[in-house]
């Protein structure tokens, strides 16, 4: 029974992930495009490519080595653990009144 069990959740995970990620990265490339001054646009993309995509091979080797160290349950829940405290900075953000202070604080500066 527990392979099922496990089948399930993983599809849900999967779901509801790929859900998720969608919404994010709609709305992270929104906003850095709102924010980021036009001339510079292509190279601020880079930058977050290289920054987040970059790092996916450093991660996987961190994360086979630990699972190797300390046992998979425990890695998995460092790496979700990881996850969620990565996010913590986004709850400040929560109206658009201060993404428009942000913008404007970006205008300033010399932005857009």
């Amino acid at each position: 029974e527990f392979p099922q069990v496990g089948i399930f959740c993983l599809c849900v995970q999967q779901f509801a992930g790929d859900l998720v990620w969608t919404i994010y990265i709609v709305n992270e490339t929104a906003l850095r495009q709102y924010l980021a001054p036009g001339e510079v646009i292509g190279r601020v993309n880079a930058a977050m490519q290289l920054a987040s995509r970059g790092m996916l091979p450093f991660g996987a080797v961190a994360g086979g080595v630990l699972a190797d160290r300390i046992g998979i349950p425990a890695t998995l829940l460092i790496g979700a653990s990881g996850v969620l405290l990565s996010c913590l900075w986004l709850l400040p953000l929560r109206s658009s009144r201060e993404i428009r202070a942000l913008q404007s604080e970006s205008t300033s500066r010399g932005g857009r």
